[in-house]
């Protein structure tokens, strides 16, 4: 089946992305000195031991077309094929980690690939200057969100490991080049087709009608 891929570089900004305000210990932004090539985004803990993570949600009014799939093509499915990380600080303690998790949510914030995350990543140690990480495993799209016109979202969460004694900086973890690959059929294809595109606009009626 055709495949297309969506790759954000954050060379000029953290395209879109911005922080949930999932946690009181670690901030999200935009770090435009280091990367590769420059810029990047950075989760960063606030120096203490409580260790949490924060999230970053991409904007709305994205769909599957936007991120290059035809119109009236059939998303089925989703795997994050290339990334990279830097870890720089040193944790409180042998036992301390950090961990990384990317899915994409739909326009109610919802997982639409339900099985599992694209990447669920733990690390117990630094991560060298942006090292490239282990591609993710391909992941059905649910039915109802495989219409190309789906609105879709880029999710992450970002554990740092707390910094040593350094309440100045913080534990920080940088991701940048974060490749999706998504694989599709093309338009048409009968009645199982046309039956999935009629679930999933209905569910996106749905799922507007709750967000407000």
């Amino acid at each position: 089946m055709p495949t297309v891929t969506k790759t954000w570089t954050f060379t000029a900004g953290a395209e879109g992305l911005t922080e949930v305000d999932f946690s009181p210990y670690t901030t999200f932004a935009y770090y435009g000195a280091l990367g590769n090539p420059a810029g990047c985004i950075h989760f960063r803990t606030d120096g203490t031991p409580n260790q949490s993570g924060e999230r970053a949600r991409g904007p709305a009014g994205q769909t599957w077309e936007s991120w290059g799939v035809p119109a009236g093509a059939i998303v089925t499915n989703a795997q994050i094929t290339a990334w990279q990380a830097y870890a720089p600080e040193e944790g409180y303690g042998a036992t301390d980690s950090g961990g990384v998790g990317i899915r994409i949510v739909n326009a109610s914030n919802i997982r639409v690939h339900s099985a599992t995350d694209l990447i669920s990543m733990g690390f117990g140690a630094p991560i060298g200057y942006f090292v490239a990480q282990a591609a993710g495993a391909s992941q059905a799209i649910d039915a109802i969100y495989q219409a190309s016109t789906t609105p879709v979202k880029l999710e992450i969460d970002g554990i740092p490991i707390p910094n040593d004694n350094d309440s100045s900086y913080g534990g920080s973890l940088m991701l940048d080049n974060i490749q999706l690959t998504i694989t599709y059929t093309a338009g048409g294809g009968g009645f199982a087709a046309k039956a999935r595109r009629i679930l999933s606009q209905l569910a996106q009626r749905v799922g507007s009608r709750q967000a407000r």
